[in-house]
């Protein structure tokens, strides 16, 4: 999990969750990139996860590639770029279900056990990793700046006059 510790990233999921997948398979270990409020460090630390702090981009990307999978368990966000950061790395994503991945092809799972079943599976052997994979190119195809400029087309186009063209907000010409 990448995230200030605090009660939107819901780092106590994230230790029930480390403590359902090692009742499970004791050898999975579980990272905090990130720091913050520190008796929530603390909790996380006494439940067997390792908290990084804040870490560089440079150091950040290290942590992403070396890393299995990424479990993001912020129980509401508006969409996550921590998300998009470990599919960017390759990392296949296990994501708590909250209705910013609604609609997104994101691998979501509705409770504590089937968010930790799905990981111990994981690591388990071959086979979910090939759809978690395919769901990362999916993600990264749709949050693209090509489909999201495309995406702001269809939504301003029908308000823009007809013999003019229109500059975003941003100040991209489209």
């Amino acid at each position: 999990m990448v995230g200030r510790l605090g009660y939107q990233k819901d780092p106590e999921y994230f230790a029930a969750l480390k403590q359902c997948v090692a009742s499970q398979d004791g050898t999975i270990e579980f990272r905090w990139i990130g720091d913050g409020d520190v008796v929530r460090r603390r909790d996380l630390e006494r439940a067997g996860v390792t908290v990084t702090g804040w870490l560089n981009d440079n150091d950040l990307v290290e942590e992403l590639e070396a890393a299995g999978i990424y479990a993001h368990t912020g129980r509401y966000e508006g969409f996550p770029l921590s998300v998009l950061d470990a599919a960017a790395c390759g990392l296949p994503v296990a994501a708590r279900a909250i209705p910013a991945f609604d609609g997104l092809p994101v691998a979501q799972f509705e409770s504590l056990f089937e968010h930790a079943q799905a990981i111990v599976e994981f690591f388990a052997g071959p086979g979910s990793d090939s759809d978690l994979a395919a769901r990362n190119a999916e993600l990264l195809k749709i949050m693209s700046p090509v489909e999201q400029e495309a995406a702001l087309r269809r939504l301003y186009d029908p308000f823009a006059p007809a013999d003019e063209s229109f500059v975003i907000a941003t100040g991209a010409r489209l």
